[in-house]
Formats: structure tokens, C-alpha cells, sequence
């Protein structure tokens, strides 16, 4: 992966951070990595490693804050099992297992399946009821019934409203029929 990178960025990553190790209570010590910033200036400029907003303080160039995370990144144990952003959360995760591909927590992923689903049927219920009030239209234009279409529709099929059928012809799903010839 690190071959592709350009050779500065390739002497970044190998010198621009430097390795701190401190002590700690007990017989252990602290791996702290800093970043090198006159490694960095050397390599990229001093201009390209340091942005000087107009009256503030200098702040790191993204690309430079880019690559010093992309190498505190690679040295925690386990990387290869940060994952991320969720889908559903948008926060990055630390896998708990193989199989965990696409959502942080199980919490997640059943919420997100749960929506998924609920919408996919809500979907076809609203599908199947335009075709019962599409047949019922039929039926309506053979009749030459005295209601208005809405009403005889709505009378035919309860769970079906006058609004609804109105929404329904608005948003383009149903098409109102023709008033020619009915009685009235």
C-alpha cells in the first residue's frame, strides 16, 4: 500500500512522528507518538506543513494532519479491525468479530433490517391497495353509479378514504377517470 504513496510521503510516514516511551506506575511504560514537525518541514516546505489563517495561530494542512493520524492509525494493535462509519450511525467501530461487516453493533444492524423491512412491506401494501382502487375505478366507470368515483370507491373498499384516493391521484399513482356521461 505504501509503495504507491509518493517517496515523501513515504519518508513522512517512516520519520515524520517520533516515538516517545514513558514510564508508568508497575514495571511497564507508555508508547507515546508526537508528531516530528521539522521532519515534516524539511520534507514537504514549511508552507505545505502549516496553515497561517489570517489573524489566528498557525494550524496544521489537512494533507500534513492526514498523514500524522494515518500513521498513529497504523500502529495500534489490531488495526485491521477498525471499521467504519455505520451506516446508520456514522461512527467509526472497532469490529468484535469476523463476521461483522457493515453496521457497529447488532443494535444497529437489526435496527437499520427492521426499517428496511418496514418500509419494503408498507411499500407493497400501498401497492397492492392502488391496484384494488384501480379495479374498483373499472368497476366504477361500468356501473354508472349516481356517487361521485371517491365516494362509491371509498363505500366499496372502507379501508380505503376519499383522501387517500386524492393524495394517491396528486403524487401521480392513480389516475382520476373521466366525468363524461355520468349521471348525476
Amino acid at each position: 500500500m505504501t509503495k504507491d504513496l509518493p517517496e515523501n510521503f513515504r519518508l513522512a510516514l517512516a520519520t515524520g512522528m517520533r516515538t516517545i516511551w514513558g514510564p508508568t506506575k508497575g514495571a511497564r511504560a507508555e508508547l507515546l507518538l508526537v508528531p516530528d514537525y521539522l521532519s515534516l518541514e524539511e520534507l514537504f516546505g514549511k508552507e505545505r506543513v502549516w496553515l497561517k489563517p489570517a489573524g489566528g495561530k498557525p494550524m496544521l494542512n489537512p494533507e500534513t494532519e492526514a498523514l500524522c493520524l494515518f500513521h498513529l492509525l497504523t500502529v495500534i494493535p489490531n488495526c485491521e479491525k477498525i471499521a467504519g462509519p455505520c451506516p446508520r450511525c456514522d461512527r467509526f467501530y472497532i469490529k468484535k468479530r469476523a463476521s461483522q461487516k457493515v453496521y457497529c453493533s447488532r443494535r444497529c444492524g437489526n435496527a437499520q433490517t427492521a426499517i428496511d423491512r418496514t418500509s419494503r412491506r408498507r411499500d407493497k401494501e400501498h401497492s397492492a391497495k392502488l391496484a384494488r382502487a384501480k379495479r374498483a375505478i373499472r368497476e366504477w366507470k361500468h356501473a354508472r353509479p349516481t356517487d361521485e368515483w371517491k365516494q362509491w370507491v371509498s363505500k366499496r373498499i372502507p379501508e380505503m378514504t376519499p383522501k387517500f384516493l386524492t393524495r394517491a391521484v396528486n403524487k401521480g399513482e392513480l389516475k382520476e377517470p373521466a366525468h363524461k356521461g355520468r349521471r348525476k
